[in-house]
């Protein structure tokens, strides 16, 4: 091993870990901070298929860019979540589309939403988002605020208007603001800093009216 490691040959550094001396934390820092080696990746994404441990086959597999074994066995293992998360930070659409319809055929709309939005597709995003409940309303907001599209803008804004959440005007102030719609966000402002004050909480209602203030003169 060391004679490999003084030859920078990281290949062999994995495979020796790997094979003989049963030391994968040593095979994986190798491929987090010396080499990126695709052969090496499938090294150790065959050591963990071999020892059961799914969750970090899919991790390696994905580095050595095997995305199709990859997904098979996050498919078959309920580990989407672990294949998913490799994708947020990249380009790939077709992974996105995949990936969007594993979680939408499992009824997981709120995640399903996630990908659609990475592959352009906002408005199916929306309605996933929205049929995800409050846990993606903060998602479905920051999208349509940063398109401004009057079209969605409208569906979310009559969801929220017609839902029973409790964060209603908090959403839609975010909203108007993302917008630009100060008057509107001002007007909403006000009946949170309303709601503050008789929950006797004043210097959060000070705090909603400075802050719809600061937005207004920026």
């Amino acid at each position: 091993e060391k004679a490999y490691e003084s030859a920078f040959d990281w290949d062999n550094v994995i495979r020796i870990n790997l094979k003989f001396l049963d030391n994968p934390e040593k095979a994986k820092s190798i491929i987090q901070t010396k080499s990126k080696s695709e052969t090496g990746a499938l090294m150790l994404a065959e050591y963990y298929e071999e020892k059961g441990k799914k969750k970090e086959a899919i991790e390696f597999l994905l580095i050595a860019k095997k995305y199709e074994n990859a997904f098979v066995i996050a498919q078959s293992h309920n580990e989407m979540d672990s294949y998913a998360k490799f994708f947020l930070n990249e380009k790939n659409l077709e992974e996105f589309k995949r990936i969007a319809q594993y979680y939408e055929g499992k009824n997981e709309p709120g995640k399903s939403g996630i990908f659609y939005e990475k592959c352009g597709n906002h408005q199916k995003a929306l309605t996933l988002f929205l049929k995800g409940g409050e846990a993606y309303i903060d998602r479905a907001v920051e999208m349509v605020g940063g398109l401004k599209n009057e079209t969605l803008t409208g569906i979310l804004t009559e969801y929220l208007l017609t839902s029973n959440l409790q964060s209603v005007p908090q959403q839609l102030f975010r909203l108007y603001i993302l917008l630009g719609r100060y008057k509107e966000a001002s007007e909403i402002s006000i009946t949170l800093s309303s709601q503050e004050m008789e929950l006797g909480k004043y210097k959060n209602a000070r705090d909603i009216l400075f802050a719809a203030y600061r937005v207004s003169v920026s």
